[in-house]
């Protein structure tokens, strides 16, 4: 009696195991196929994991992080401890903030520079914000190592692995070339760099050089400086936690671009005519003796702008008598950027944004050093995309 129980005893128990594992395997089922409805998958978390830290959904441990790293950032700033006594002391200080290191949160990249920004030692202070704690790095003093090297002009890697330097050959074309790039990257406390010949750096098809270049430009994200003064971005850091969803969704786009090598820029937009352009507020023309050759040089000129709320720097290529053939260059102070020169009988795209705030992502153009161009002083950009208004 006892062997017959013990048998009835096992079968049951078999047939509850079999019902439970089914119903787990059911219910596996359902859920995962409502989650795809809803449109959540493994794939789709994973794509959203790779996006910068700053842009991406946040936890709340992320956002405290980011918090935490923008009020670090801040203190340094409002007590001055980005100024280093191996910098030239009549140097100004200028800051942005990029990932170079590929951990999801941006370092303070801190310049020191003349007015003009066309030192030939190039000096950069790095801070970091690594496992809870400040980190100051040694700073960088990039020195040419040939009289013949021009200033050089820092960049970033695009893609988060470090800071680029490209020095052009200061002699008449075409024996401009070989270029020197030197790349910086953060390792353990420090920075390791690399220093190669670039013999044909100009994009496949340029005019300057027979043979198709490597693009070196094109590969790298020019800096968006801006004044130590300034504590905008640093400011959107430390309140992380409270951005709303159009921020993020913001921040989001501004990253991708600038991921893309695209220069970002927030403004309004105003369309001008030459008189206007010429006596643009903030501007100043490089001749005012010439005004009158300057105004009929560009008569039937009409000028779309983008007016910045704050001064930032640009990069574009040098366009005056005397540049040559040499890398872009950071033109520091900008208050706009020139998007489109058309004349008057000719269609803008921009004429419906008129007066309207928009953020663009755009090529770089040249660098307002000719003294016939308007407004003075004030960069040009190409290839502009409007990706938020």
């Amino acid at each position: 009696m006892k062997k017959n129980s013990d048998f009835l005893y096992y079968c049951v128990s078999t047939v509850v195991l079999i019902c439970w594992l089914t119903a787990c395997v059911v219910y596996t089922l359902f859920a995962a196929d409502t989650l795809q409805n809803s449109g959540f998958s493994l794939k789709s978390i994973t794509s959203n994991s790779i996006i910068s830290t700053i842009t991406k959904p946040h936890t709340r441990s992320t956002d405290d992080i980011l918090s935490q790293a923008g009020k670090e950032y801040k203190k340094v700033l409002e007590t001055s401890s980005y100024v280093s006594n191996k910098f030239p002391q009549d140097f100004e200080y200028y800051y942005d903030l990029w990932d170079i290191d590929n951990d999801n949160i941006p370092e303070m990249i801190v310049i020191a520079t003349n007015e003009y920004n066309n030192n030939s030692n190039k000096c950069i202070h790095v801070f970091s914000f690594k496992n809870g704690k400040l980190v100051k790095y040694p700073e960088i003093i990039d020195n040419a190592h040939d009289e013949n090297e021009n200033s050089g002009t820092i960049y970033f890697d695009p893609h988060h692995k470090g800071i680029v330097i490209l020095r052009a050959i200061e002699k008449n074309s075409p024996n401009v070339f070989p270029w020197i790039k030197t790349i910086y990257k953060l390792n353990e406390g420090n920075f390791t760099n690399t220093r190669s010949i670039v013999y044909h750096p100009l994009d496949k098809d340029n005019t300057y050089d027979p043979v198709p270049g490597t693009g070196e430009i094109s590969k790298l994200l020019h800096p968006t400086f801006v004044s130590v003064d300034d504590f905008t971005d640093i400011n959107m850091m430390i309140n992380a936690k409270n951005l709303t969803q159009a921020q993020r969704k913001h921040n989001k786009l501004v990253q991708l671009w600038r991921e893309k090598g695209y220069q970002v820029f927030t403004g309004t937009v105003k369309i001008l005519n030459v008189d206007e352009a010429y006596d643009f507020p903030g501007t100043t023309p490089n001749n005012t003796g010439n005004k009158d050759n300057v105004l009929e040089e560009n008569k039937d000129n009409i000028y779309t702008i983008l007016v910045f709320d704050r001064k930032m720097s640009v990069g574009g290529f040098c366009n005056g008598t005397d540049c040559g053939v040499m890398q872009t260059r950071n033109d520091l102070n900008n208050i706009l950027v020139t998007m489109k020169i058309s004349k008057s009988n000719e269609s803008n795209r921009f004429e419906k944004y008129n007066n309207k705030k928009i953020t663009i992502a755009a090529q770089y153009g040249d660098d307002g050093s000719n003294w016939l161009e308007l407004p003075a002083g004030q960069s040009t950009v190409s290839g502009v995309q409007i990706i938020d208004e």
